[in-house]
């Protein structure tokens, strides 16, 4: 990730680098990666999400690794449930970067539903064909 960021186009925030290495955590180059559940890019929604969890401001921000030890206490947590009570889903690993993702989703929908803003995008029912429901 670092030596990616450093590329034209993938540095800033990061935010490029951790979509791409997220989508290759998928493939065979990345799928059983050494670092998979010890290291996880924490991109900017899931970094809301843990400040959301530790009733913190939005925007709080730390270095990279304050938000990477928070990510891994709850990812043993879940873990031991998830494992305990979900598992085995063919095909599903629970993992790190599973974590960093929820976060973000739990950031959008704790923003939706305190009315601190709205969802990118909506979703129509009628669009739903019922014979693949």
């Amino acid at each position: 990730a670092q030596a990616m960021m450093k590329l034209p186009g993938w540095g800033g925030t990061g935010f490029m680098t951790k979509e791409c290495l997220s989508d290759a955590m998928f493939t065979e180059v990345l799928f059983d990666c050494i670092d998979k559940n010890t290291w996880s890019p924490c991109g900017p929604g899931a970094r809301r999400g843990l400040n959301w969890l530790h009733d913190r401001p939005a925007d709080h921000n730390q270095k990279d690794h304050f938000f990477l030890e928070e990510m891994k206490e709850l990812f043993v947590l879940c873990g031991q449930r998830f494992d305990r009570e979900f598992m085995p889903v063919p095909g599903v690993q629970f993992d790190l970067h599973a974590v960093q993702f929820a976060l973000c989703e739990i950031y959008k929908y704790q923003k939706v539903l305190n009315k601190e803003g709205r969802p990118r995008s909506g979703y129509s029912q009628s669009r739903v064909n019922r014979s693949e429901v």
